[in-house]
């Protein structure tokens, strides 16, 4: 960051992934134009869309582009099979639902709920194309649904709203004095908190 020109950093590394790294304003206008698909497949304010991807950058991207276009992400354990996938799918409702080419027999194979509109293999994504503008986001509306483990249990869908992503990469950050020059790593999934909270952090 150059206090000489505040824009600069947009053009600064952000994040690196299987499949692409990303500067700020690289995520920024991929993500702008992820949202914009997504609204092309009838996506709307309030849509649940599911993910069961292994950890690259289509996945972030599409994560994001769910909240650039005020639909909630639901990113899906990989491990999960046969009633415990269906208890999420069924739980979640997703519009539509994104996975890993080798994870689409486990999802059929579970039995896709009638709320799946759409249902694609991630390396069937178009490139980013033109973005929309971001959807005025609100506070309180859900970025997100992140399942539990269901060690006690089925699983529970936890709803995490814009001002807990945000709030909680704030204090954190300020907690572990996290800056500029750092390199934020997770060996996480982005279906678990740890791992989707380390990119805000960054």
């Amino acid at each position: 960051y150059d206090t000489a020109d505040p824009h600069r950093f947009v053009y600064r590394p952000l994040v690196e992934l299987p499949g692409g790294s990303r500067t700020f304003a690289g995520i920024r206008d991929a993500v702008a134009g992820r949202a914009a698909w997504l609204q092309s497949q009838g996506v709307g304010v309030g849509d649940r869309v599911a993910f069961m991807c292994g950890n690259r950058i289509e996945l972030l991207e599409l994560m994001l582009a769910c909240a650039w276009s005020g639909a909630i992400a639901v990113p899906i354990n990989t491990a999960l099979r046969g009633e415990g996938l269906r208890h999420v799918l069924d739980n979640s409702a997703p519009r539509l639902l994104v996975a890993d080419e080798d994870l689409l027999a486990w999802v059929h194979a579970a039995e896709v709920p009638e709320s799946i509109e759409i249902l694609l293999s991630v390396d069937e994504l178009p490139p980013p194309g033109p973005g929309v503008p971001a959807h005025p986001a609100r506070a309180g509306d859900i970025a997100t649904i992140i399942y539990t483990s269901g060690t006690t249990g089925a699983p529970k869908g936890v709803m995490n709203p814009n001002a807990q992503v945000i709030i909680f990469a704030e204090s954190i950050s300020a907690q572990l004095g996290v800056g500029k020059d750092d390199v934020l790593y997770s060996c996480l999934p982005l279906f678990h908190t740890n791992a989707w909270h380390a990119f805000f952090h960054a």
